[in-house]
């Protein structure tokens, strides 16, 4: 049997080493992590926030996830090919 609430918070403290500045936890089951372009432009600086929850089957299912900006503006053209990336990434059935 899968300990799904294991598993979760072995991620979460995998991701808070991985990411140390830009993780953010908001409970044992939901976090938010800042995205910075590698080259960023001075004049127009962008960031993005992607903010995920765990469903109850987490990681046997997609995660709840939304993309926020906390930076600059971003084309909303862009949202949706960043959506499906995370998707196309985070899909256990990959």
């Amino acid at each position: 049997m899968t300990d799904y609430a294991e598993e979760q918070a072995n991620e979460i403290e995998a991701l808070e080493s991985i990411y140390p500045d830009e993780f953010q936890a908001i409970s044992e089951k939901e976090f938010k992590i800042a995205v910075y372009p590698e080259e960023q432009d001075e004049e127009n600086p962008r960031g993005l926030s992607l903010h995920v929850t765990y469903t109850p089957n987490y990681p046997e299912e997609l995660p709840e996830y939304d993309i926020e900006t906390i930076e600059g503006q971003i084309p909303s053209s862009y949202y949706q090919k960043i959506r499906e990336s995370v998707k196309q990434v985070s899909d256990p059935a990959k």
